[in-house]
């Protein structure tokens, strides 16, 4: 019943706020979503069905590490700092969760940026045609 629920209400986040090709992709809404969520309590609302939608999904584990000690609003600032930088616009917000966590948990930015590297290079290239 709860991941019933918890798909309805992703379903209608999706449908609420539009779900154009370059607002997803590969791994869900990214930072191009991210930016048209027009408050900062849209987002908290967003991160706190995120939040839950993991602890259902039994990676509560997963929650912590993303989440930390830190508060939604604290956490809604990390992600609009990661999405700051236009290279990140593409990166799905699971990318941008990890790697505020990673820094709530004392990475250093060339530890984040070891993380987020290969993700830019695989979202951010050019699609190709097959022949």
């Amino acid at each position: 019943m709860k991941r019933a629920a918890l798909c309805a209400a992703l379903l209608l986040c999706m449908v609420a706020t539009g779900d154009d090709a370059p607002d997803s992709g590969i791994g869900g809404p990214n930072g191009r979503f991210w930016k048209k969520l027009w408050s900062e309590d849209v987002k908290v609302g967003y991160l706190y069905g995120y939040m839950h939608g993991i602890a259902w999904a039994g990676a509560s584990e997963d929650a912590k590490d993303m989440f930390g000690p830190s508060s939604f609003e604290e956490t809604v600032h990390g992600v609009d700092q990661f999405y700051r930088k236009a290279e990140n616009a593409s990166l799905p917000i699971s990318v941008a969760l990890t790697a505020f966590g990673k820094k709530v948990h004392g990475a250093t930015d060339a530890e984040i940026d070891e993380y987020v590297s290969p993700m830019r290079h695989l979202m951010n290239r050019p699609l190709t045609k097959k022949p």
